[in-house]
C-alpha cells in the first residue's frame, strides 16, 4: 500500500526532529508513523541518502544530458532526430563509457528520465522552403508588386497557374522534440521542386 504522506512532508517531518522537536509530537502532527521518521532521521544523521531501486542506468548523468542538448540542438535547426537515430548516438557512447550496447529498454527509460522530450509527427518543408528568410519575401512581394503596378494589372488579370510546389504524398516523420514546441519541422529532399 502506497504511503499517505509525501516525500516533501517526510523530509519536513525529518528536519523538524532533527532541529529539536520530538518525534512523536512530529508524527502525530504530520500523520506519518513515528517509526518512518525515526529510521529517517537516522539515515540523516548517518549520511544515507534516498536512492532510486533498480541498477543504475547504464549512461552517466552528462552523457544523459548531452544526448538531450543534441536533440534539442537537431530540432533548433530543423534537423529532428528519431527514436533511431538516439539509439544510434547512445549506442556510439555506451561503447565508449561502459563497453556494451544500450537497448530499447534503455530508451524508453531515458524518455522516462526526460520528461521534456516526447515523441511528435514532424510537419514535411522541402530544402527550398526551408531556406526562405524574412528577406527573401520581402523581396518576392517587392518584385511582385513593381511589376503589378508599371504594367497596371487588374485583379481579373492575375492568376497563379503554377502547382509545382504541392506534393502528393508527402509522409510525415515520427521524431523526437522538446515537449509544448509549437512547432516541428524536418526537411526532405526533393530531386525537382519549384515554389511559387
Amino acid at each position: 500500500m502506497a504511503p499517505k504522506y509525501t516525500q516533501a512532508a517526510l523530509d519536513s517531518a525529518v528536519q523538524e526532529v532533527l532541529d529539536g522537536t520530538p518525534a512523536t509530537v512530529v508524527a502525530e502532527a504530520s500523520k506519518i508513523p513515528v517509526t518512518t521518521i525515526r529510521k529517517w532521521v537516522t539515515n540523516a544523521k548517518n549520511g544515507t541518502t534516498r536512492k532510486r531501486r533498480g541498477p543504475k542506468p547504464l549512461l552517466p548523468v552528462e552523457a544523459e544530458d548531452a544526448i538531450q542538448d543534441w536533440v534539442i540542438g537537431r530540432q533548433i535547426v530543423r534537423y529532428p532526430v528519431g527514436r533511431s537515430e538516439i539509439l544510434k548516438k547512445a549506442q556510439e557512447i555506451s561503447e565508449l563509457v561502459a563497453g556494451r550496447a544500450v537497448t530499447d529498454g534503455w530508451y524508453k527509460r531515458f524518455m522516462g528520465r526526460h520528461p521534456d522530450l516526447t515523441n511528435r509527427s514532424a510537419q514535411l518543408l522541402s530544402k527550398t522552403r526551408n531556406a526562405v528568410e524574412f528577406e527573401d519575401i520581402l523581396l518576392l512581394f517587392s518584385s511582385m508588386a513593381k511589376v503589378i503596378i508599371e504594367t497596371g494589372a487588374t485583379a481579373d488579370q492575375i492568376f497563379n497557374v503554377d502547382e509545382t510546389a504541392f506534393c502528393k504524398a508527402a509522409k510525415s516523420k515520427r521524431v523526437v522534440a522538446v515537449r509544448r514546441s509549437k512547432n516541428v519541422w524536418t526537411t526532405t529532399p526533393t530531386t525537382s521542386f519549384h515554389m511559387t
